[in-house]
Parts: structure tokens; sequence; C-alpha cells
């Protein structure tokens, strides 16, 4: 009877065992799993975030920075217009200021939803500038953004544009002044820094 009782009791030491090994085993891995997955969110999407509308919407032209624009342009740069199209497969945002005395400045940013779609829209954009012997088109870098630069000189006013893209983001920055030494190159510098805020404020569409 009593060897009866202690193979029970051995046998029901080794299950407890065996089950306390089984639950350490479990924990042990969950702690590592927990470690090596850090920072890494279950539910993380490759798409936009989702607050498409705040993002795509009049009151992000309103946060835009015309601090440098005005000072170059002699005026207060105001919104006079813009178009926002949230809900498109292609996301799109146009913003366009201007100044009393006539001076503008466009910014315009587009997401779309697949890889490399700046790059790919792009091409036909810098073929239509290059159609047209009045603009002047060249390669541009900014940063991480490549793209071409386009230059329409005129009398009373002349306009620089920049069309760059970054993976998924394509930007468009266009400034109309009045022409004078130096001022096609303080235009190039306002619209690289135009483009390249928009892009920190876009890059979660990237």
């Amino acid at each position: 009877m009593w060897a009866k009782l202690l193979i029970g009791l051995v046998a029901v030491t080794s299950a407890a065992l065996l089950l306390f090994a089984a639950i350490e085993f479990i924990w042990i891995h969950n702690r590592l799993n927990d470690f090596f997955t850090a920072g890494e969110s279950d539910d993380a999407t490759t798409g936009p975030p989702p607050d498409v509308a705040a993002d795509f919407s009049k009151q992000t032209c309103e946060d835009f920075d015309l601090t440098t624009f005005d000072a170059f342009a002699g005026g207060s740069g105001e919104l006079a217009s813009s178009s926002a199209y949230p809900d498109e497969d292609t996301k799109a945002l146009y913003c366009h200021f201007e100044t009393p005395a006539g001076q503008k400045l466009d910014i315009g940013i587009a997401a779309g939803s697949d890889e490399g779609y700046a790059a790919d829209a792009l091409v036909p954009r810098r073929e239509r500038f290059e159609e047209d012997p009045a603009w002047t088109v060249a390669d541009l870098s900014m940063g991480s953004m490549t793209g071409f630069s386009s230059v329409y000189p005129g009398d009373a006013w002349e306009t620089y544009g920049a069309e760059v893209g970054y993976e998924r983001v394509m930007i468009s920055v266009s400034v109309v002044y009045a022409p004078g030494a130096g001022r096609r190159e303080t235009a190039a510098a306002i619209a690289d820094a135009a483009a390249s805020r928009a892009l920190d404020r876009f890059m979660d569409y990237a």
C-alpha cells in the first residue's frame, strides 16, 4: 500500500514539475517575444494614417509658414484658394497664396497608393513642360527628393517651379514674382524650403 502511495506521489510530483516547466517555458518565450518586438504595433499599417481628412484640408494650407515668401514678395501672402481631395485614391491638396501686389505661391501635394508613385507621375509632367520652348527645364535634387525645375521668364512676372517626389509623395511648388537681379535664386530657395516643409508634413504618406 505504501509503495502504491509513493508511486502515486512521485507521479503527481512529476506531473506538477512538468506543468511548472511548461508554464515557465511559455512565460520565458513570451518575455523574449516582447523584447524582440518592442516598439512594434500589432495594428501597424503601410497605408495613410487615419486622419486623412485633417491632413488634406484647408487648415493644412493655413499652417504653412510664409515668412520667407512674404519678405521676398514685399507683402503678406494670403490663402486665396485651396482644393482638397482626401477621398480619392490619389489624395491631393492645393494651396494658392497671393500678395496684394500679385505675387503668388502655389503648393501642391499628391499622395498615391502605389509604390514609386512620385517617380512615375513626374515623367509626364516634365514632358509637358519640355514640349513648350518658353520654359527652361532642369534636373533638380532637394535632399531625399528628386525631380525637375521649370522657369518661365517674363518682363513683368517670372515663374519658378519645382516638381519633386519622394516614394509615394509628389510635391509641386510654384513662385510667381517680379524679376530682378538674384530674385530667381531666391525664388528657388523659397520653393526648396516649402517643398521640404511639405514633405515633413506628409512623410507618413510616403
